[in-house]
C-alpha cells in the first residue's frame, strides 16, 4: 500500500466521524428545540392555570363578605331569642 493510499484512506476516516459528529450534533438540535418547545408550551398551560387560580381566588375573596359564618349565625340567634323573649314579656303586661 502506498503512502498517499494510506493518507487518502485516514482522511476519509476522519472525514467521516467528522460528518457523523455533524450528524449527531444536527439531531441533538433538533431534541433541543423541541424540549424548548414542550417547555414552551408547558409554560403556556401553567400561566393560563395560575390566571385561573387568581380569578377564583379574586372571587372568592370577593364573595367572603356574603359568608355567613356559624358563630355570625349563632350571635344572631341569641339576639333574636332576646328581641322575642321582649316582646313575649310586653305582652304579658
Amino acid at each position: 500500500m502506498k503512502k498517499s493510499e494510506l493518507k487518502e484512506i485516514i482522511k476519509a476516516s476522519f472525514l467521516a466521524e467528522a460528518e457523523d459528529s455533524k450528524k449527531g450534533n444536527k439531531e441533538e438540535q433538533k431534541r433541543m428545540e423541541g424540549a424548548i418547545r414542550d417547555d414552551r408550551d408547558h409554560i403556556k398551560r401553567l400561566e393560563k392555570d395560575i390566571k385561573d387560580n387568581e380569578d377564583k381566588l379574586s372571587k372568592l375573596k370577593k364573595d367572603e363578605p356574603k359568608d355567613v359564618s356559624e358563630e355570625m349565625k349563632k350571635e344572631m340567634l341569641k339576639k333574636v331569642c332576646v328581641i322575642l323573649t321582649k316582646k313575649m314579656m310586653l305582652m304579658k303586661l
